[in-house]
């Protein structure tokens, strides 16, 4: 009777861990954070990513040729903090669409983003930032309800807990060190270390969350944690790239390529279990929200656009020192 009794309790375990494992296995997930290809001249998702800033630019503000902004390669920014800019540092430091070759081991005959930073002496850092802070939701023009614009252009949705992040990059041996900088749905910023970029060709950076238990007896995944409508389900988006120059560095140009990001996680909730009563169609409570936040995302973009034309008009014409366009920067170095 024991061993039976033995017996039922050990199967009744095994069938608990069985459908502990089987959930774990339903969580995880695999998205593009960004791909660079796709976000080349005529690329798949350069139209998709607009944003049209005219209305916010005011009457006597009009010289722009184009009011219409989008997350095209050549409008990213080499971005640096206060303490590093100068002129030379500022006319030497962009971003270009990269074309690869057809022989290459990676992204053959597509095009990158390729950035030239010409850093100042010593300790240094600078970001890559795209051409505006990437919305995790926008609001349609007509009824206003939000719309997941910049979904896997920057952004990744229904993220609980991270485990690995993965950054095509491609090397040129400079004795630099590389981050990613995300922003969650609450504001927070994090700095994501991935380590050298001292090697030469196309090699994947990897940042492993070394807090994520492999086991799922041992991790407490606490997805109630959060309330739903109307919050938002918990995302990432990419603020930036951040390229450190070691202490000992005379400065000078560095060079270096990105072609994708990508992400595992586990997802916050699963799809079936918020399907019951669609409650943005009762409530509207996303309209004025979402309204006032893409109003927000524009006027700031007109102002940085407008200053970034200014700016660049007065270094075509004068060697003095000018002072650059103000962008909110990403996080403070990271500690490891």
């Amino acid at each position: 009777m024991k061993r039976l009794a033995v017996l039922s309790m050990a199967a009744l375990l095994g069938a608990q861990l069985f459908a502990q494992e089987a959930t774990a296995e339903d969580n995880k997930n695999s998205k593009t954070l960004i791909n660079f290809t796709e976000l080349t001249a005529g690329g798949a998702n350069v139209e998709k990513s607009a944003l049209n800033y005219g209305a916010y630019l005011g009457v006597d503000r009009k010289s722009l040729e184009s009011t219409v902004i989008n997350l095209e390669i050549k409008n990213w920014d080499v971005v640096f903090p206060a303490s590093y800019k100068n002129t030379k540092t500022l006319m030497n430091s962009y971003v270009r669409d990269s074309k690869v070759s057809d022989d290459s081991s990676m992204f053959q005959g597509q095009s990158v983003l390729g950035a030239r930073i010409n850093f100042p002496a010593g300790r240094a850092y600078a970001d890559i930032m795209p051409p505006f802070s990437i919305p995790a939701y926008t609001a349609n023009e007509e009824s206003g309800k939000r719309e997941g614009q910049f979904d896997n252009m920057g952004v990744v949705k229904n993220v609980g807990l991270m485990k690995e992040m993965r950054v095509t990059v491609l090397g040129r041996l400079y004795d630099h060190n590389m981050s990613v900088i995300l922003e969650n749905e609450k504001g927070e910023t994090k700095e994501y270390y991935l380590g050298s970029l001292k090697h030469i060709g196309w090699k994947t950076l990897v940042w492993k969350n070394m807090d994520y238990q492999i086991d799922v007896r041992d991790r407490e995944f606490k997805k109630g944690d959060q309330a739903l409508y109307p919050n938002s389900l918990p995302f990432i988006k990419l603020k930036g790239f951040r390229v450190y120059q070691n202490d000992s560095s005379k400065g000078g140009d560095f060079i270096t390529y990105i072609g994708d990001v990508q992400v595992d996680f586990d997802t916050f909730r699963l799809e079936e279990q918020e399907n019951d009563i669609d409650d943005e169609s009762i409530w509207n409570l996303d309209v004025d929200r979402n309204a006032e936040g893409t109003k927000v995302l524009l006027i700031e973009t007109a102002n940085y656009q407008r200053v970034k034309e200014l700016e660049q008009k007065r270094m075509n014409t004068s060697l003095d020192v000018v002072t650059p366009p103000v962008r909110t920067e990403a996080a403070a170095p990271a500690a490891n």
